[in-house]
Formats: C-alpha cells, sequence, structure tokens
C-alpha cells in the first residue's frame, strides 16, 4: 500500500480509505 509521509503525518491509503496517522 502506498505510503506518503508529510509534515512527519503519514498518509496510508488502504483499499481506497484514507487513514492519517501520527508519526
Amino acid at each position: 500500500m502506498p505510503t506518503i509521509t508529510i509534515d512527519g503525518e503519514a498518509v496510508q491509503v488502504e483499499l481506497g480509505t484514507t487513514v492519517l496517522q501520527a508519526c
């Protein structure tokens, strides 16, 4: 699954669902 790191926050795209995780 694609993971994009922006401003220390990990944006995970899973099964079409966008989940925001704090690093």
